[in-house]
């Protein structure tokens, strides 16, 4: 299929054999009854969730590849004018803004370190980022996102990928970025040692990448398995803990720190994420097409606080 290319080898350390743990058949959600193009891009195609003998890497085998991008990230779905000030206040950043970022960069307006966030979507986190001092910019694939968020104020922010990073840098006069941030992004990245090595040639020793992705170790995922909320064909690649710290090795970057949400946290909403466990297992056994407006597939799929940041430090 034109959309479609499958992964030879691991992208953490190139090995060719594999282990399928999760096959979902072409239909598992219902089109009539579901807003599906983050599950399968809307084409009714077969998604494998796999694990890599050597390393342990769990990723999507065969996956979307560049032409079938589109698919996924359809631009229909994004507004024309953005609240900027409601975007501005309630966001998601706040916790790495308050707790993590001023761990490494306590006093920006004197440093003014330059700071690139990349899949910014509407150029929020750079937004707030320099208001604080930072010299800060993000990048956003999806043009419509980039379009919106320009017309509604947003200042800080470019069209493209890290394959643009370069020349964005070069346009922009930036010879060195101290610190990038990936915020659900490298999950979705289709080749992220290649991505990451190119994010490596604008960064120095002590510079640094802070990455925030779905922990395929979590309790989340132990308890709901192949329902759990982040399975879906945007994500081609899931990390825990372990090949986080293989992929920075190999890039060329230690941990310098880990942070997890405590696990009292998941125990309080548990019982609300079971019971919509039920409700999806239920909704989905039915052949019977929704007669109201379509669902998003995703509305009672289960997940915890199953994220994990990780901030990496170049060697």
């Amino acid at each position: 299929m034109e959309n479609i290319r499958e992964l030879k080898t691991c992208n953490i350390c190139n090995n060719e054999k594999f282990k399928v743990l999760h096959h979902y058949a072409a239909g598992y959600y219902n089109h009539n009854k579901y807003i599906t193009h983050s599950w399968d891009g809307g084409l009714d195609i077969d998604l494998q969730i796999v694990k890599c003998k050597n390393c342990g890497l769990v990723y999507q085998n065969p996956c979307f590849n560049t032409n079938g991008l589109k698919y996924l990230y359809p631009k229909s779905t994004i507004p024309k004018i953005l609240n900027y000030n409601d975007l501005m206040l309630n966001h998601k950043f706040h916790f790495l803004i308050d707790n993590i970022i001023p761990q490494f960069y306590p006093t920006p307006n004197k440093t003014k370190p330059t700071l690139a966030d990349i899949g910014t979507r509407y150029g929020v986190l750079p937004e707030l980022l320099s208001k604080k001092g930072f010299n800060a910019f993000g990048i956003e694939y999806n043009s419509k996102c980039v379009e919106s968020a320009r017309e509604s104020g947003f200042k800080h922010i470019f069209e493209g990928t890290i394959n643009n990073l370069g020349n964005i840098c070069k346009q922009n006069s930036i010879k060195q970025i101290n610190l990038v941030i990936l915020v659900d992004v490298i999950e979705h990245l289709l080749n992220p040692t290649e991505d990451f090595n190119n994010i490596s040639k604008l960064q120095q020793v002590g510079d640094r990448i802070i990455i925030s992705t779905m922990n395929f170790n979590s309790l989340g995922y132990k308890l709901f398995k192949s329902d759990w909320y982040f399975i879906h064909s945007q994500h081609t690649y899931y990390f825990d803990n372990k090949s986080m710290t293989k992929f920075a090795k190999k890039i060329g970057y230690e941990i310098e720190y880990t942070f997890q949400i405590d696990k009292i946290k998941n125990i309080t909403i548990l019982p609300h994420e079971i019971k919509k466990y039920i409700k999806h297992k239920l909704e989905n056994k039915r052949s019977k097409v929704l007669l109201d407006k379509k669902k998003w597939f995703a509305t009672n799929r289960p997940s915890l606080f199953d994220n994990f940041i990780t901030v990496l430090k170049k060697k």
